[in-house]
């Protein structure tokens, strides 16, 4: 999906990716493409668990997780969004789109996603909880 900003002076693409054999690992993410520069650095990713990621020094890639970028990751020539931090944002592809959405201001999401702003948490009926 292509975006521009209100001003329309800034390009941004999202992409949604889903595992199809295990579907809590997913990435949606925020790409800015400079129209001065080439290339492109990605702005927020909200990624699913993954388990371990070679060179990371932080746990979060197990749990729900979120990377944004940070001008020092882009000031020494690494990945923008490097670093991870785990979050209770959201628990599921759909809800991480939804979340996503929201936290990068897309203003007429509805009419790509339909129904995605009437969701629910998925908590289920109280018959279907777990007793404990």
């Amino acid at each position: 999906m292509r975006l521009r900003s209100q001003s329309d002076d800034r390009e941004f693409s999202v992409f949604l990716r889903i595992n199809e054999a295990f579907q809590e690992n997913f990435s949606i993410g925020l790409e800015y493409s400079p129209r001065d520069e080439r290339g492109s650095f990605c702005l927020l990713r909200c990624n699913g668990p993954h388990g371990e990621f070679v060179g990371s020094t932080t746990t979060s890639h197990f749990r729900y997780h979120i990377h944004r970028a940070k001008a020092e990751n882009i000031e020494g020539g690494l990945r923008a969004e490097r670093s991870a931090e785990a979050t209770d944002a959201y628990a599921s592809y759909t809800h991480a789109l939804l979340y996503f959405l929201k936290v990068i201001n897309v203003l007429n999401a509805e009419e790509y996603f339909q129904g995605l702003s009437q969701m629910s948490l998925p908590l289920g009926s109280e018959q279907e909880k777990p007793e404990l």
